[in-house]
């Protein structure tokens, strides 16, 4: 969704000027919870790189069927550190689970292990954080990862929700808006506030069942990479 479209169309609902500043935090908050309804998710996150360069492309596969979550290029913030083989990961990812290189699993060790033992050739990697540090360069590898992952906030450019999730955010933000008393206004208050929240329910219920074909998407490992299935 484009984040100016979005933004002048809930300030165009009042009669009253709402700063732009405003609208984005309510629309942040309504991320908030959309991500505390559906909780975070299972995804493939694949990572290619250029040698010697900060470069990457990514593309993502969320492993279960809730069409609220699209496959493809919707991650930013990737980076690379060729000097100190440090990647830099989306926001987005709340953990990482695991990961491998170019379909080998490597193992998850401490920093002192990675950074100070000289294990150059280890297949061992640390994650902290938006980090996660190598004992050798990984510019030639693919990288893949699975991941626990939210929707981040808008940015001024984008908002990466997909746009099913357009009215929840245009309605939510009218609703909380025409609540706040500078901006008070009951009819808009009373339309809004229906149809967010009858869309927060249909959260609700979508994740009551993807919650009950979870032991379908948990646990991928190399052999489902090797099947095909990621």
């Amino acid at each position: 969704m484009n984040t100016v479209d979005v933004v002048n169309e809930i300030r165009s609902r009042f009669s009253i000027p709402i700063g732009k500043k405003l609208v984005k935090s309510q629309i942040n908050s309504i991320i908030d919870r959309i991500n505390v309804e559906m909780g975070s998710r299972v995804a493939i996150i694949t990572v290619i790189g250029e040698s010697g360069t900060s470069f990457l492309s990514t593309t993502v596969s969320f492993l279960d069927t809730d069409v609220g979550f699209l496959d493809g290029n919707v991650f930013t913030g990737f980076t690379y550190d060729s000097t100190n083989y440090v990647l830099t990961i989306s926001d987005a990812v709340e953990k990482v689970e695991k990961l491998w290189i170019d379909d080998e699993e490597w193992q998850a060790r401490t920093f002192q292990e990675i950074k100070e033992t000289g294990n150059s050739s280890s297949e061992i990697f640390y994650s902290a954080g938006r980090y996660i540090y190598f004992p050798s360069d990984i510019s030639d590898n693919i990288v893949k990862l699975q991941v626990r992952t939210n929707y981040v906030y808008l940015t001024d450019d984008v908002i990466t929700l997909p746009d099913n999730y357009k009215q929840l955010i245009v309605s939510g933000a009218i609703y909380m808006l025409s609540s706040i008393k500078e901006y008070e206004n009951g009819v808009l208050l009373s339309i809004h506030k229906d149809i967010y929240d009858k869309h927060i329910d249909e959260l609700k219920i979508k994740k009551n069942m993807l919650e009950l074909s979870q032991d379908t998407v948990r646990d991928y490992d190399y052999q489902g990479i090797q099947s095909g299935r990621l």
